[in-house]
């Protein structure tokens, strides 16, 4: 299979391809000015949530791909854990091309009461942007739905919970910007505590 005219253009082009490499840089700084913002509020607050054993919320990864349906991404997971089927990581996603994602990845034992605390505080959540990924799995990023257009009892029907914010790139290109991300971040995770920390 030939590339096309377009596609050759694409490989050529020196000048495109360093621009990305200094944003990719770039966008690792935003998520390393994140990890450090939300550093205090993870180290004060983690004794106060539902969080599985052998959590450590010093733990954390950023990472890099190509190819999250066809266009690069990156990401933060602070704190992280992922044991199995239990899940309790925080994530924010660069989806280049496509969104900035801010989300609790939840699964595991306290499942029904991460629900519980999302249909609780529905109102809430969905006043801050807030709403719930219909996905096939954890890694799935589309199917974002509004917490408002979501009937409570269809929470019940997922394996995993993903909750959070997503801004679509097109629409707030100043998520890109280092304040922006950090902005966003650290407002999506204050709002989303409460589903994760114990009554």
């Amino acid at each position: 299979m030939e590339l096309t005219d377009e596609e050759a253009a694409v490989v050529a082009d020196a000048r495109l391809l360093l621009a990305k490499t200094r944003a990719t840089v770039k966008v690792r700084g935003h998520l390393e000015a994140l990890k450090a913002a939300l550093a205090p509020t993870v180290a004060a607050g983690h004794g106060a949530w539902e969080a599985p054993d052998g959590f450590d919320p010093a733990s954390a990864q950023i990472a890099r791909g190509e190819n999250l349906d066809g266009t690069p991404y990156q990401y933060l997971d602070f704190p992280k854990h992922f044991r199995g089927d239990v899940h309790f990581t925080f994530r924010t996603l660069v989806w280049w091309g496509r969104a900035a994602c801010f989300c609790w990845i939840l699964g595991g034992p306290s499942l029904p009461a991460f629900r519980g605390r999302v249909k609780a505080r529905a109102a809430e959540l969905a006043a801050a942007g807030i709403g719930v990924w219909f996905g096939g799995d954890a890694w799935d990023w589309e199917g974002h739905v509004a917490l408002g257009a979501v009937p409570p009892d269809a929470l019940d029907t997922l394996g995993f919970l993903k909750v959070g914010r997503r801004v679509a790139l097109a629409d707030d290109p100043r998520v890109l910007t280092r304040d922006g991300l950090v902005a966003a971040g650290t407002g999506a995770f204050a709002a989303l505590e409460p589903v994760v920390r114990r009554p």
